[in-house]
């Protein structure tokens, strides 16, 4: 039944789409909304960015700060301005009878992250978040860290964490909430892979991202199953400024493990036809740390040349985005691939020896264990202007392709294998979702929306972990947006999921030696499951005075059980353990209160944002105390559900100390248990503190526009409330420092940063990595460099 709901829904949209397409040039719009950009005093500001939200389309104020966006149809459209130095500014412009104008008086301010709750008016899918904390964050501060991945770029905002596979893989933690309780979405589709792995990163390309949305607390209501902790939104990029090009090349190194790599983009905009073309490679050898040795089990293993062995990799990422812009909206397609081969260190499959580590090899070579993974999307979005009202139509395509590499080998008796595939995933994902934004009036807007996928799972390899299995789920959810007063805003929200999941059972031979087939034994049973849920979100955003806002939020979240905690039976190399899925768990519900008090003035930004969650039952991973039939597998870990209770929250101060000198501190606190063994909750992460120093001049030297000292101090603390079986972390400092510069010359702009991290090549563990557990010390010392160009015309 399920199955037919999803490909009903795809026929909507279809039908939807189709419609839209349909829609004649008469119709298209002739409209213009028309505006200037000052300052306070009324003082013109030229080169001021201007967003229409609507259609994600921007342009640029001119010398005398006017803009215009001509070819629109009558409708309710959101105008975001951005100028350096000033306050962003957000109007909501109803244009009639062809014409509108609009006057923006920027006031000064020193604050650089945008913390401003907007809503996203070309995808709605953060318009009933507006009562939770978001985030947004660009190109600049993406970049500004010079790290490996996009989720160690990011968890320099507080309560935001990366989960890390030595340098080139990385998952994001939130609140201490990660792999199925985080949403990745991108193109306005939630991203499917293999979630669940703690050796399974994220597959994107981070330098094709250049707009991120932070969602910190329960987003069930919008995204359904798996957004318990929050969502990392991955926006598309602003759509070129009409009959323009740019051309845009990222040359960056690091030193640690001797990466090398290569960015490109062209990007084009012609009479409202639009195009975008990326392409990124890089390349990189094993890391280096600061020991020569390290102790696991009573045996100190060497770490020969200071660098671990087998952690190096490479990724390519391709993507291309093409669609068209007019009145009566804008329509897309955007096809990417994004390839990665990394390597695992010896110890990480198997127990650690110090033989299998003696010969350090060639540090560029990626040996055995290893793994591909493979990433392709297919993503359509369209987004229709209707008058006041708005239709979101979106249809995508997945296919995540997992090997793991790794010699044959035999546990208990039976013929040895052939070939290295240890372990062979394929997720195909078929996603589809609508939303109708209903205007009422500017106090008063409906969101109306559908969303379902169809997921199919087939395994390969010599090594049994996961059966085959299929899973779809249709959800229908509701938002009313109502502003109470000019102060006052009021969301709530119901949802209604369905879901059905068909797990197909697996059988093993047994032998009694290399030849003979004494019985067949069962591995995963059979398992079809339906699964509904009701999950609900309200909350209050007040503004008593200009400069402060007071935020409650509550609501309830679910999160239906995985083919992996329902049929999983096998050595999972990759936690170290044999894990076994019990068919009966029931959905993962959530209660949720979310409170934030902040308050911004032209110097200063405070922010305090505590939480709590209560699950009456988490699922989770137990020690049985029952050994495993397999060999060398060890202690059998049974998904189990229990009451648990997690509270925290993040302080966040920012202060301009003059117009050139900036700072801020960070302060995260992450408290977990489980109610029932009075365990604390595994990967939990540890309290910490970043602070940061910039200095920023603008020199008198021609053609360079700015120079820019950074230095930051990152106080973690020791980690001592840990799950059975999970190592405690002692507590660490680390220092970065940085320098960058950035220079133009006509159309063509150009930057240049220089960090180092770990400054004093300091020692330490990190309790969220994935090689936490064998005791493997972090990366030491890294040089980085980045050169950004970019040719406009």
């Amino acid at each position: 039944m399920l199955l037919r709901l999803f490909f009903t829904s795809i026929l909507f949209v279809a039908v939807c789409w189709n419609a839209a397409g349909s829609i004649k040039p008469e119709f298209a719009g002739n409209g213009s909304i028309e505006g200037s950009v000052t300052d306070a005093e009324g003082i013109a500001l030229p080169g001021a960015t201007i967003i229409l939200q609507e259609l994600n389309t921007g342009t640029l104020t001119a010398h005398d700060g006017t803009f215009a966006f001509k070819g629109l149809r009558d409708g309710v459209y959101t105008l975001k301005v951005q100028y350096m130095g000033y306050r962003a500014q957000v109007k909501t412009v109803q244009l009639r009878e062809g014409h509108s104008r609009v006057l923006f008086r920027m006031e000064a301010t020193h604050i650089e992250l945008d913390e401003v709750s907007v809503r996203d008016s070309r995808s709605g899918m953060m318009q009933p978040e507006q009562t939770l904390s978001v985030t947004r964050v660009g190109r600049d501060f993406l970049s500004e860290a010079s790290t490996g991945t996009l989720m160690q770029n990011l968890q320099r905002l507080p309560g935001i964490h990366s989960m890390d596979i030595g340098t080139g893989i990385s998952k994001p933690v939130i609140r201490g909430m990660g792999f199925n309780r985080v949403v990745v979405a991108q193109n306005n589709l939630k991203q499917e892979g293999q979630q669940w792995g703690a050796d399974h990163g994220l597959e994107i390309d981070m330098y094709a991202v250049e707009r991120v949305e932070v969602l910190k607390g329960p987003a069930s209501l919008i995204y359904g199953s798996d957004a318990l902790g929050g969502v990392i939104n991955i926006k598309p990029p602003v759509v070129p400024q009409e009959n323009t090009s740019r051309v845009e090349v990222n040359a960056f190194a690091h030193s640690n493990n001797d990466l090398v790599g290569l960015s490109a983009m062209t990007a084009h905009n012609r009479n409202g036809k639009f195009m975008r073309l990326r392409t990124t490679y890089r390349d990189f050898a094993d890391y280096r740390v600061p020991a020569e040795s390290f102790t696991y089990s009573n045996w100190v293993i060497p770490v020969p040349d200071r660098r671990l062995k087998n952690t190096s990799g490479n990724d390519l990422g391709l993507s291309f985005t093409g669609g068209i812009r007019e009145g009566w909206g804008i329509s897309s397609l955007t096809i990417s691939n994004f390839f990665q081969e990394a390597g695992f260190f010896p110890a990480s499959h198997g127990i650690p020896n110090p033989s299998s580590l003696s010969e350090p090899g060639n540090p560029r070579t990626t040996e055995y264990p290893k793994q591909k993974v493979n990433h392709l999307t297919a993503a359509s979005n369209t987004h229709i202007i209707l008058g006041n009202d708005r239709l979101s139509l979106d249809a995508g395509y997945q296919h995540n392709y997992r090997q793991e590499l790794n010699p044959p080998h035999v546990h208990g008796a039976g013929p040895l294998p052939e070939g290295f595939l240890e372990l062979e995933l394929s997720l195909q994902t078929l996603s589809a979702a609508a939303r109708y934004h209903r205007y009422v009036s500017p106090r008063q807007q409906y969101t109306f929306g559908l969303s379902s996928s169809y997921r199919m799972n087939a395994r390969g390899g010599y090594n049994f972990l996961l059966p085959d299995y299929a899973y779809g789920e249709v959800g229908l959810y509701t938002v009313s947006t109502t502003h109470l007063s000019d102060v006052l805003l009021f969301n709530a929200g119901l949802r209604l999921d369905l879901a059905t999941v068909e797990v197909e059972g697996f059988e093993e031979p047994v032998w009694t030696d290399s030849e003979t087939i004494s019985h067949y034994r069962t591995r995963a049973p059979s398992v079809n499951r339906n699964f509904s849920n009701l999950a609900f979100s309200t909350g209050l955003s007040w503004m008593p005075h200009p400069d402060w806002n007071v935020k409650i939020n509550a609501g309830s979240g679910f999160r239906n059980p995985g083919a992996i905690e329902l049929a999983a039976n096998g050595m999972h190399h990759g936690s170290f353990r044999h894990e076994q899925g019990d068919a009966s768990l029931e959905p993962e519900r959530s209660i949720q209160l979310d409170l934030g008090l902040s308050r911004a003035r032209k110097e200063f930004l405070l922010q305090f944002s505590p939480f709590i969650n209560y699950f009456p039952n988490f699922l989770f991973l137990n020690p049985s105390g029952v050994f495993s039939e397999l060999a060398g597998a060890g202690q059998i870990y049974r998904f189990e559900q229990a009451q648990a209770l997690q509270l925290g929250g993040e302080a966040y101060a920012d202060w301009h100390i003059t117009h050139a000198l900036h700072t801020s501190l960070g302060a995260e606190w992450v408290w977990a248990q489980n109610l029932d063994d009075n365990y604390p909750l595994p990967f939990t992460p540890a309290p910490s503190v970043l602070a940061e120093l910039n200095y920023k001049i603008k020199p008198r030297i021609s053609n360079v526009k700015e120079i820019k000292m950074l230095s930051a101090l990152r106080i973690t603390g020791a980690q001592n409330r840990v799950a059975r079986n999970e190592p405690a972390t002692p507590g660490y400092v680390l220092t970065n420092l940085g320098l960058s510069a950035k220079a133009e010359w006509g159309n063509f702009p150009l930057e240049i940063r220089f960090m180092v991290n770990n400054v004093l090549d300091v020692m330490y563990k990190n309790h969220m990595s994935f090689y936490r557990i064998l005791e493997l010390p972090e990366p030491g010392r890294n040089f980085t460099l980045q050169i950004n160009s970019a040719l406009n015309w």
